[in-house]
């Protein structure tokens, strides 16, 4: 039976949280509009209310996702200490815990038809101010002497968002043994940013 008490600001939080129940359960394009308003226990026509159609709906996901994202990143750095190399790595632990943690909400994050900075001017600024969180670190520790002087920041960065999103991806795919806790997870993140940091120390360089 459909819920009649919603206020506005309600409707929409109880949409966004029923779309992503549903991207868990049946993916990304496995349901209606119809579907997600009965999952959030309203009319047919309420989302009609906040949302012109699915597209509208999965660009409000993606913007509180990326919203969580970017908080944790900015939570990460803030506990990580006063290196800039460190908060740089504590980003991509936070990124895999987030995939862990927030299945459907990585899974939104990653698809292009939702998750693009023309989609919406949240979602711009989102992605703005997480990029500019990752690219300060590194252009500190570049500053500091953390990098080798054989690496661009650039490089550094799209060289750790490939291993992060990689093994974020297999957790989220099921391509990792299911059974890895939290813990685990955290710790295998923090092994492999140790790997990529020994590579990208200040102390490092091609080998002939």
């Amino acid at each position: 039976m459909a819920r009649k008490n919603y206020h506005h600001g309600d409707l929409k939080n109880a949409m966004v949280e029923a779309a992503l129940r549903l991207v868990e359960r049946q993916g990304l394009r496995g349901f209606s509009m119809r579907e997600a308003a009965r999952e959030a226990g309203v009319a047919p026509s309420a989302p009609y209310r906040h949302f012109a159609d699915k597209t509208a709906l999965m660009t409000a996901v993606a913007e509180a996702a990326l919203l969580e994202l970017v908080g944790r990143s900015e939570a990460a750095v803030t506990a990580a200490g006063d290196s800039p190399l460190e908060q740089f790595r504590a980003t991509g632990v936070a990124y895999v815990r987030f995939a862990y943690e927030r299945r459907a909400h990585f899974r939104v994050l990653h698809d292009p038809e939702y998750a693009h900075r023309e989609a919406s001017e949240l979602l711009s600024h989102y992605f703005d101010r997480g990029d500019a969180l990752v690219k300060a670190t590194l252009s500190q520790a570049d500053v500091q002497g953390e990098l080798s002087s054989f690496l661009t920041p650039a490089l550094v960065e799209l060289t750790a968002s490939a291993l992060m999103y990689g093994l974020a991806r297999q957790i989220v795919d099921g391509q990792l043994d299911p059974a890895l806790t939290l813990e685990q997870v955290e710790e295998l993140a923090m092994q492999i940013t140790n790997a990529v940091a020994v590579g990208i120390a200040s102390f490092g360089g091609p080998q002939p």
